[in-house]
C-alpha cells in the first residue's frame, strides 16, 4: 500500500532541499530550483523524491498549489519519515 504525505513546496530556490517538518502545517517543507511554470517545479519534485526514495512517487493532489499530497509506492510511513529526517537540512 502506498504511503501518502503532505508537503509544502518553495520554488525558485538555489537547490533542491528537504527543509524539515512543519508541525503547524503538518507538512514536510521542500525547496526546488525550478520556477512554478509549465509543471517544471512538479517534475523536479517528482524526480528528486523518486531518486531519494528509490521508488515511484506521484502527486495525488495540489498540482497547481504549493501544498501537495504525494504518494510513495512500496514504502511504509515509518521508512518515508526516516528517509526524510535523514536528508533534512534544518
Amino acid at each position: 500500500m502506498p504511503c501518502k504525505i503532505k508537503i509544502c513546496v518553495t520554488t525558485n530556490s538555489k537547490k533542491f532541499a528537504i527543509r524539515g517538518f512543519d508541525e503547524w502545517r503538518n507538512a514536510w517543507l521542500v525547496s526546488v530550483k525550478e520556477k512554478a511554470e509549465k509543471g517544471r517545479a512538479n517534475k523536479e519534485l517528482i524526480s528528486e523524491l523518486s531518486r531519494l526514495f528509490g521508488k515511484e512517487v506521484r502527486i495525488i493532489s495540489g498540482k497547481h498549489s504549493r501544498e501537495k499530497v504525494i504518494e510513495i509506492f512500496d514504502l511504509d510511513e515509518n521508512e518515508v519519515v526516516r528517509i526524510l529526517n535523514k536528508n533534512a537540512k534544518c
